[in-house]
């Protein structure tokens, strides 16, 4: 017996060892020493030249130890590329010797940062230029640990972005969908692991309000015109009606299997939602809360989106690469599209008349005109894209990439990727805010959410910078 209690002990001594390497080798660079770019700017003027051979341009960097140890010795620098090709530039920090952080960086701890670049004609040619924007250039911020990476920031010139805030939740969760009242200005955020929806002052950015729903509530839906937010609850079986006067529970309705994403109709005033794990669509009437029709669709759907202008819903799935195309006058499903892998998540895009779609499998994002159903472009984008939302004002897509830690920004004129945003973890859901102009970043398995704005500038004529 007492040998027993020893080779236990070694035992639990061995694995005590082997759990603690593998948290400090796997960690290190992660989680202790975790330095985040929360904002990162280009001079909105452009590039200027003041002495006839070297152009030089200004940049802005805010730079926060997000980790739990002081840091040391961090190398930043910011690079630039003319459509996809790194050009010589010299790169000046101010106050920071060719580069290098050397004094102490501690947790929590946020600094900014003025640098310049400089291009000298003398070396290389002409630049063409939109106003005094070089036409494709792209700035690449990176910040070096010990010459590892670990984090990066890439911009156009027409793009900036800044950390606003970050609110701490009470419970850890996984954070699945995200709804925007316009009309009382709060963020819906719906907690699955809790079985609850957060409600959030766009004002404050405070919790104002904590809602029990069914169980695993995922997507979230809202309805302008009575004030109702619809919930997805996946391991529920139901939908919950929430009136966003009181935050109670108005209604609960039975729909298919594992319910997912969900979608108002405001031109039928309809809600669709997607079952995952029953292959079909299920269609709720607003005014009693009753399902009026179940649309077989493909394997595992998971999202969809609403194309006002035709009268048409749009499904993604997790199970296959299709998109399907739902007439809402007569809940039929009218058209099949064929996208990459796994296209999970969605966005209408009502500016363009196109949709977006996240194709979680395949790290693209792909365009299906509404016109004619046919994919009209599809770009790569980060490591498994998750989540989606459309800026209507400026024209722009945002997409939550899981394993990259990151927000990739498309421009609908011209599909092109003009930012790419660095984050504190893995991104869940996103929602956008389109009356303070910020995007609201969940994470998984997380308590914080991050509020972050989203700058441009207009973009003047051509010319030639010489």
């Amino acid at each position: 017996m007492k040998r027993k209690k020893v080779l236990v002990a070694i035992f639990a001594l061995i694995l005590v060892v082997i759990v603690t390497w593998f948290f400090l080798s796997h960690f290190t660079f992660s989680q202790i020493n975790k330095v985040q770019i929360t904002a990162f700017s280009i001079n909105p003027k452009g590039w200027e030249n003041p002495s006839g051979q070297l152009l030089t341009c200004s940049f802005n960097i805010t730079l926060q130890n997000m980790g739990i140890n002081e840091v040391k010795e961090l190398k930043l620098e910011v690079s630039m590329f003319i459509n996809g090709s790194e050009i010589l530039v010299q790169n000046n920090i101010f106050d920071v010797d060719e580069g290098w952080i050397n004094n102490t960086f501690s947790p929590g701890e946020a600094r900014s940062f003025q640098g310049e670049l400089q291009y000298s004609l003398n070396e290389g040619e002409a630049i063409d230029v939109i106003g005094s924007h070089p036409i494709g250039a792209s700035y690449l911020a990176r910040v070096k640990l010990d010459n590892e990476i670990i984090d990066e920031a890439e911009l156009t010139g027409f793009l900036s972005f800044e950390l606003d805030a970050t609110i701490t939740l009470e419970r850890h969760g996984g954070y699945y969908g995200v709804a925007y009242d316009s009309g009382k200005e709060e963020i819906y955020l719906t907690n699955g692991d809790f079985h609850l929806v957060y409600v959030i002052s766009d004002v404050t950015n405070d919790v104002v309000a904590t809602i029990p729903v069914g169980h695993t509530p995922s997507g979230i839906a809202y309805d302008s015109a009575t004030g109702r937010l619809f919930v997805a609850n996946f391991g529920s079986d139901t939908v919950s009606v929430i009136s966003d006067s009181n935050y109670e529970l108005v209604a609960t309705i039975p729909v298919g299997h594992q319910p997912m994403g969900i979608v108002y109709d405001s031109g039928k005033k309809e809600i669709f939602v997607t079952n995952y794990g029953s292959d079909t669509v299920s269609v709720i009437s607003d005014s009693n809360y009753e399902v009026v029709a179940t649309i077989p669709v493909g394997h595992q759907p998971s999202d969809l989106a609403y194309n006002f202008n035709k009268g048409e819903v749009f499904v993604g799935h997790a199970g296959c690469d299709q998109v399907l195309v739902i007439s809402d006058n007569t809940h039929e499903v009218i058209a099949s599209i064929t996208v990459e892998n796994q296209p999970i998540r969605l966005t209408y895009d009502s500016g363009k008349g196109e949709i977006f779609v996240a194709n979680h499998g395949s790290n693209s994002v792909s365009v299906i005109a509404e016109s004619n159903y046919t994919v009209v472009a599809t770009m790569p984008v980060g490591i498994q894209p998750n989540a989606m939302d459309y800026d209507s004002g400026n024209g722009r897509i945002y997409v939550a990439n899981y394993n990259s830690n990151s927000i990739s920004v498309i421009s609908d004129s011209n599909y092109a990727i003009i930012g790419n945003i660095p984050l504190e973890g893995q991104p869940q859901a996103i929602g956008y805010n389109s009356g303070k102009g910020k995007l609201f970043v969940a994470y998984s398995e997380s308590h914080r959410v991050s509020v972050i704005s989203v700058s441009s500038i207009p973009q003047p004529s051509l010319s030639i910078l010489e």
